[in-house]
């Protein structure tokens, strides 16, 4: 299974959005039909922390199969407490082991 974390960077039609939820999605398996939906490419970075101190994100995860990103319901949105100029959106990842829904905060 991928290893994808709240707080890594998501990089995704050459923008980084932060991971902010993480699900395993066992809708499909690892069926090739959820395959012919992820018509995107995207990368993950993480940052490292060691001797009390955070690293910039560096790359961590490439050539991940992707949906394009989803808005979610404006209930979602409201309940997200997300800071002002961001949007709450879903965005399914995955590979040959499974796959991953993930709620990314985006820049509006």
């Amino acid at each position: 299974m991928l290893d994808v974390v709240e707080g890594d960077v998501l990089t995704i039609d050459a923008k980084d959005v932060t991971v902010k939820a993480v699900g395993e999605w066992e809708g499909f398996g690892t069926s090739n039909s959820m395959l012919a939906f992820m018509t995107k490419t995207a990368a993950t970075k993480r940052a490292v922390v060691g001797a009390g101190k955070r690293t910039a994100p560096q790359a961590y995860l490439s050539n991940l199969k992707a949906t394009p990103l989803y808005p979610l319901t404006p209930e979602a949105q409201i309940s997200s407490a997300l800071e002002a100029g961001f949007e709450l959106k879903s965005v399914y990842v995955g590979d040959a082991t499974g796959f991953l829904e993930l709620y990314v905060a985006v820049r509006k």
